[in-house]
């Protein structure tokens, strides 16, 4: 048998103040259509606390997400991986940056590198067998 999923309320109340700022709604736009006070929906979203479930399916319903959109932990990327996207959309539209060309060249000769490396260790081992 499983055991109950532990939910972290930081992860949500980050989400939460996400899906609200994505809508462009101020958390009075928020309050007014909770029919809840502006303190409670700075509650939720700083995480101090677990909305209700009737007001969660409501925000669920405002926002137009799902409950994995509310209590899965959506990093946001860091400066790194937006550059490597912005590689990959270059890429794509076949725009390769030198960057770009030389992280993929560097990536191609460690693949290589371990690869040999492997094959190596895997002869080795067989001589080791057929000699003893």
């Amino acid at each position: 048998m499983k055991f109950r999923p532990e939910y972290d309320p930081k992860v949500i109340g980050r989400n939460l103040r996400r899906l609200r700022e994505k809508k462009n709604l101020s958390v009075n736009d928020v309050s007014k259509y909770m029919y809840l006070s502006p303190a409670a929906i700075y509650k939720h979203e700083e995480g101090k606390g677990f909305p209700k479930s009737d007001t969660l399916l409501a925000l669920m319903d405002l926002y137009e997400a799902d409950l994995h959109d509310i209590i899965d932990d959506h990093k946001m990327p860091t400066e790194s991986v937006k550059n490597k996207k912005t590689y990959i959309k270059e890429q794509e539209w076949g725009l390769y940056s030198k960057e770009f060309q030389i992280e993929k060249l560097v990536f191609l000769e460690t693949l290589k590198f371990r690869q040999a490396m492997r094959v190596l260790e895997y002869a080795s081992l067989l001589e080791k067998r057929q000699a003893g």
